[in-house]
């Protein structure tokens, strides 16, 4: 067998998913020689049918610095060790070519175009084949948690009271506000003299508006919201974490019924503050599903914690040098 030939073979071993004679895909031998190949440098653990190398380590303590999470080689080491274990496990989970492609396509989308995505990967140091490879094995592993906490994280409504009494203070609502906008976009990119053209048409509605002309009868003849246009520009009710701060700092200086002009980086908003409703303290009735939504999340959490590190004690195979 020629250099080449054997080049072909190991990299179809390490890539394809149907690994060709598991006595040579398993060995420390193949998989360090995969590793060279693919430039990850050398392999360091085997965990199951997962070859974890030192670009690997090397990619995760990058992750954590550019998190600013402290984090040791061995405790990078560890993690990577855990989140294989956990794939390992779930290696015989089934899911369908139509769950990948539409996995991998949501992550795809987030580039423009398919060069872009290549570019990415390639200054990832990862490859294309191989990181559908760990989609999959991603979705797999997901299904198995999925399984195994079944039931686990269900919440009984005393424990949601209990929970909700001794955290009460966390559970008021915020003051909302409901308000009603004229919206003409002029977005970053828009050329000078659109912009000039919609700050005039701004100026003369609100002009009109102060000669007697109804703000709801104005909105479905100028508004670019097509969301809101039909219903008077009416955004329902917001708090104020939920709208831009541009917009939201005028708001907070309105009183009820007032209309003000307001440039954000969207564009021009004629607005109009309808209701304002103050600070109020929940009822249990009113928070239950938010209190047994993150008391799922702790529950799911702890047990996440537990059956990987269970999953990790069992794992790895750690090659001669």
């Amino acid at each position: 067998m020629n250099r080449l030939s054997f080049a072909i073979l190991i990299l179809v071993a390490g890539v394809g998913g149907a690994f060709v004679g598991h006595n040579v895909a398993d060995s420390i031998r193949c998989r360090s020689a995969i590793g060279q190949l693919l430039a990850r440098g050398a392999l360091v653990v085997l965990v199951g049918e997962t070859g974890i190398y030192e670009q690997d380590v090397q990619r995760r303590e990058g992750e954590w610095r550019e998190r600013a999470t402290n984090g040791s080689e061995r405790s990078a080491l560890t993690s990577l060790i855990a989140d294989a274990s956990l794939r390992d496990e779930a290696r015989r989970e089934k899911i369908t070519d139509a769950e990948l492609e539409k996995e991998y396509a949501a992550l795809t989308f987030q580039l423009p175009d398919v060069l872009a995505w290549a570019a990415a990967l390639k200054a990832n140091g990862l490859y294309p084949l191989l990181f559908r490879r760990d989609v999959a094995a991603n979705l797999r592993a997901t299904r198995w948690l999925d399984r195994q906490l079944a039931n686990q994280s269900a919440i009984g409504e005393q424990e949601g009271r209990d929970y909700f009494e001794k955290h009460a203070q966390d559970w008021a609502q915020p003051a909302r506000y409901r308000a009603a906008h004229l919206f003409l976009a002029a977005p970053p990119d828009t050329a000078n003299e659109i912009v000039e053209t919609k700050q005039r048409i701004i100026q003369e509605l609100a002009a009109r508006i102060g000669r007697g002309e109804k703000f709801s009868e104005l909105v479905p003849l100028f508004s670019e919201d097509e969301a809101t246009k039909k219903q008077g520009g009416d955004l329902g009710y917001f708090s104020e974490w939920r709208m831009p701060p541009d917009f939201m700092m005028s708001i907070l200086r309105m009183g009820v019924g007032e209309i003000a002009s307001i440039r954000t980086e969207l564009g021009f908003h004629l607005v109009q503050l309808m209701e304002i409703k103050g600070v109020r303290q929940m009822k249990f009735e009113d928070a239950l599903s938010d209190v047994k939504a993150e008391l799922e999340n702790d529950k799911r959490r702890i047990a996440v914690e537990k059956l990987v590190a269970d999953s990790a004690k069992r794992a790895p195979q750690i090659p001669g040098k």
